[in-house]
C-alpha cells in the first residue's frame, strides 16, 4: 500500500481569522469553527448555547484574538487567546472555573 499525503484546505480558513472549538481535551471530539469577526454577547440561545457547553480546547488561527469573558454582553472576567494559540484544557486558563457566557472574535491586518 503506498500513502499520499494529500493537503486539504478551506477557503474559509485561508484568511488566517478563525478559531476551532473542541468538546474535549487535547482537540478531540466535536469541533466547531467560527471564522471572520465575530462576537456572541449571550451563549444562552440557539447554537451558541451547544457552543457554551462543547468548549474544552480550542486552536486560533494566526490572524486571530479571543476573548472569552465570565458573563453576558462582554462583562467582567475577561481572558485573552493570542493568535495561534492552542489550548489543550481551556479550564486551566481560565480564572473563573471554566464558565464563559460571551465571546468575541477579533482579526488582525
Amino acid at each position: 500500500m503506498l500513502l499520499i499525503p494529500v493537503l486539504v484546505t478551506d477557503p474559509a480558513l485561508a484568511s488566517g481569522c478563525w478559531a476551532q472549538f473542541y468538546s474535549k481535551r487535547d482537540f478531540n471530539g466535536d469541533v466547531a469553527t467560527l471564522v471572520d469577526p465575530a462576537g456572541f454577547v449571550s451563549l444562552d440561545k440557539g447554537k451558541a448555547r451547544e457552543l457554551k457547553r462543547e468548549i474544552d480546547s480550542l486552536v486560533l488561527g494566526p490572524k486571530a484574538t479571543l476573548t472569552v469573558y465570565e458573563h453576558a454582553l462582554f462583562k467582567d472576567g475577561a481572558v485573552t487567546f493570542a493568535a495561534n494559540s492552542r489550548e489543550a484544557g481551556r479550564i486551566k486558563k481560565l480564572g473563573f472555573h471554566g464558565r464563559i457566557e460571551s465571546l468575541r472574535l477579533e482579526c488582525s491586518a
